[in-house]
């Protein structure tokens, strides 16, 4: 399990790994965070608008933008100041575990 956290442009600013945690992990746990950050929007709630809108996440030309669940924007007030990307279970665990991880950083922003 991985868990990536990154400022309102997509940087890295906090990452963290379980032992054992695959490097396929921690590449997807920052990934999901940036895309977060990017659309300001979580990565389910992107997964679902490019398969409404019939397109496929490579039309960005972005090679980090993934539209898998476990990438959630944080949020102060109604501003966008980072996200929180998680890794390493299925995706809605990876969504559920995002969502513990937001809640306590929202609270401290």
């Amino acid at each position: 399990m991985s868990m990536a956290v990154v400022d309102a442009w997509g940087n890295l600013i906090c990452f963290a790994r379980m032992d054992g945690a695959s490097a396929l992990t921690a590449r997807m746990a920052q990934n999901k965070a940036y895309t977060a950050v990017c659309f300001s929007n979580d990565t389910r709630n992107i997964n679902q608008w490019f398969k409404g809108a019939g397109k496929d996440v490579v039309w960005y030309d972005d090679h980090r933008l993934t539209p898998i669940h476990g990438g959630n924007c944080v949020r102060s007030g109604n501003v966008v100041v980072g996200a929180i990307g998680t890794s390493g279970r299925h995706e809605d665990e990876d969504e559920a575990l995002a969502l513990v991880g937001k809640a306590a950083i929202e609270g401290d922003v």
